[in-house]
């Protein structure tokens, strides 16, 4: 309970106001909403469902009023952890051209690409700048009340190290391991959080299948309207898919593959290319296809968004470029930090030895560096040309580091050998991530495969039991009750939002793809197509197989 407490109170004093400015700028507003909603449901205003259901949204309210605090503190402590192997990376090299501590927080305190990270060391800067405290009582000061655990063990030991006369250059080249370990263990500990969220997607979609079948088929034995069931369970397969993508989305975080820079290059170019031409092939062959009476409509939804897969199958070949490109990378920072360093810290003499040497689908954009470079009009942009010619943000974010401290006067090849270990431990992580995403893919494959089985069999089983009352001679008496069951379902319409549930679930599943590998937006439509077609070819497949199976025509 205590802890509990503790937590809470860090939390409270994480949000940055006071609790006046806590209560009205965010309590009541929360309140007001929560009781408008309690008053909607009490006066009978939404007549579908019960009024029991108002009564939740109060204790919804006052529970997101006390646990809002520890809800924004685990989002900042996530966004601090994401980039806490770039905040060491980038202070070791920095410290290597012997700035002032002050001065090093100064500069790591402006890096926007941190986040709320960049706002914590801001916070320790502001205390020793404006407050005049020391570094140890200002690391321990924000320590203290930061979210993230990682940068909290951090700072203490930092201050202990400054205390204790360590030099702060052993200091922070002995951190690269420890904080690079403990960066390694909630990375994987993430991915593990997502292997627990697919199974629990998987145990929730085998609740949905099992209650869309129910919905296709109760409707005739029952009577009733079997598309109001079946449009509750495309809300409940789009609230479930959307809160999996947010809960992915969470304990992955933001971690993109592409560069972030505002430079569009020749791979950007052609594939934004095959988005009009995918657009318009899937324009010409839904028309012709219009025409074409005797194709079954989850065959033509699916020859429609095929062509689709060409700018997913496009981006796919851009990115194993990228990925290509990341595994070289560590190698020709270092041979370019030891070879600068040999030549009196000159960077160009040093590329123009390097670009002699092969580094795979690397070597291209070293030449080009080098050729930049040569022209000495601007060192940042030449590099930030090579970063958005190599396509990854991991390249562009790390050779920025290597970029301003050897122009502060930094040892290359001590910079290199940082920059390089820790590049290649995010690498190596990466490939954990990469490998979970391809396991996801199977899972996802599987489940769209089983979900379009079952449901399309419920729906050729309701066709058939149709069949077989409109071929029934009714008793005396029961004529009402046999017409009311036959006229509840039209097997068509059920068919057309079963298709509907399908597509919009297959596409909801390529985001989800797209969430864990943290590739391109346009990398989802080759997943998407492949799932439609499955779902395509179940119908097909399971319509022929129950009516050969019953000796229907």
């Amino acid at each position: 309970m205590l802890k509990i407490v503790a937590k809470l109170r860090r939390a409270y004093l994480g949000l940055g106001m006071s609790m006046k400015e806590y209560l009205t700028k965010v309590a009541l507003p929360m309140l007001g909403v929560s009781a408008m909603l309690w008053l909607v449901f009490i006066l009978g205003l939404v007549p579908m469902l019960p009024s029991f259901i108002g009564w939740l949204f109060p204790v919804a309210g006052v529970l997101l009023v006390v646990f809002y605090p520890m809800l924004n503190a685990a989002k900042r402590a996530h966004e601090i952890d994401i980039n806490m192997h770039y905040f060491i990376t980038q202070m070791g090299a920095l410290i290597t051209a012997d700035i002032p501590r002050l001065k090093l927080l100064e500069m790591l305190g402006k890096n926007e690409k941190f986040g709320a990270l960049a706002e914590e060391i801001t916070e320790v800067h502001f205390l020793m700048d404006t407050w005049h405290l020391s570094l140890p009582e200002a690391c321990r000061f924000v320590g203290s009340r930061t979210p993230s655990t990682l940068l909290a063990d951090f700072l203490d030991r930092f201050a202990h190290s400054v205390q204790s006369g360590e030099d702060t250059k052993e200091f922070l080249r002995s951190e690269q391991t420890t904080v690079m370990a403990d960066f390694e263990q909630m990375y994987l500990a993430a991915l593990k959080t997502v292997d627990v969220v697919k199974e629990a997607f998987m145990s929730l979609v085998m609740a949905l299948i099992f209650l869309a079948s129910f919905g296709v088929i109760m409707p005739i034995i029952m009577g009733g309207d079997s598309t109001v069931l079946l449009l509750i369970v495309l809300v409940m397969f789009i609230v479930v898919d959307v809160v999996v993508v947010y809960m992915v989305k969470l304990k992955v975080g933001n971690d993109p593959l592409w560069h972030q820079l505002k430079i569009e290059t020749d791979a950007e170019r052609r594939l934004k290319r095959t988005f009009p031409i995918s657009i318009v092939g899937c324009t010409v062959v839904g028309f012709l296809l219009v025409f074409a009476s005797d194709v079954p409509p989850s065959l033509l939804i699916a020859m429609t968004l095929t062509p689709l897969a060409y700018t997913g199958w496009v981006a796919k070949g851009i990115e194993s470029e990228i990925i290509r490109r990341d595994n070289n990378y560590a190698a020709f920072i270092r041979s370019l930090g030891s070879s600068a360093s040999a030549r009196g810290g000159l960077i160009t003499d040093a590329l123009a030895t390097l670009r002699m040497h092969d580094f795979g689908p690397l070597t291209d954009d070293i030449h080009k560096l080098y050729k930049r470079l040569l022209t000495r009009l601007n060192k940042y942009l030449a590099w930030d040309m090579f970063s958005a010619g190599t396509g990854s943000n991991l390249i562009q974010r790390f050779s920025i580091m290597f970029v301003e401290a050897t122009d502060l006067g930094g040892k290359p090849d001590v910079i290199g050998h940082i920059i390089s270990e820790n590049f290649h431990r995010v690498v190596l992580l990466r490939k954990h991530k990469y490998q979970s995403a391809s396991s996801f893919i199977g899972v996802l494959y599987g489940l769209t495969a089983g979900i379009a089985f079952t449901m399309f069999i419920s729906v050729s089983i309701t066709e058939v039991i149709q069949g077989l009352y409109q071929t029934m001679e009714v008793p005396a008496g029961m004529e009402t009750g046999f017409a009311l069951s036959m006229g509840a379902v039209n097997v068509e319409t059920v068919r057309l939002v079963v298709l509907f549930i399908l597509v919009v679930h297959s596409f909801l599943s390529s985001l989800l793809v797209r969430t864990v590998d943290g590739g391109h937006i346009f990398n989802t439509y080759l997943h998407f197509v492949g799932m439609v077609w499955i779902s395509a070819m179940s119908a097909i497949i399971t319509s022929v197989s129950i009516h050969k199976l019953l000796g229907i025509a």
